[in-house]
């Protein structure tokens, strides 16, 4: 199964969950969190993305070779493919919540404004 990536590239989702897994391991002496929150903005028509996001995350949990003592928890977010307005608010809300990545969503209009607010809070 394939992804589309947070521009509209493509990825495999053994990839994805290398990505992820990278993305999270922690330095020297740090360990994670029992819960670690993933969030992701899916636009209406979007169910196939969703529907590989969604396994990505049970297979990572699946397999506790890869996050023995943490497990990933999707939070997943809908947003218009025009409504950057929304969007904004949809990544403050996700990082209200803890999420400790954000992938989507899949309109560069709206993905330009998530892509800013990530940078500056450094998601």
């Amino acid at each position: 199964m394939k992804l589309r990536g947070f521009l509209g590239g493509t990825l495999l989702v053994s990839g994805f969950a290398v990505l992820w897994v990278l993305l999270l391991l922690p330095g020297p002496g740090e360990t994670l969190p029992d819960i670690i929150r993933i969030g992701g903005l899916f636009h209406p028509d979007d169910d196939h993305q969703e529907i590989a996001f969604r396994y990505a995350v049970e297979k990572i949990n699946s397999d506790k070779t890869i996050l023995p003592r943490s497990k990933l928890l999707a939070q997943i977010e809908r947003i218009s493919p025009q409504d950057s307005f929304l969007a904004s608010k949809r990544v403050c809300h996700l990082l209200r919540v803890g999420v400790a990545a954000i992938f989507g969503p899949q309109s560069s209009h709206t993905a330009s404004h998530v892509q800013s607010i990530c940078d500056t809070m450094e998601v």
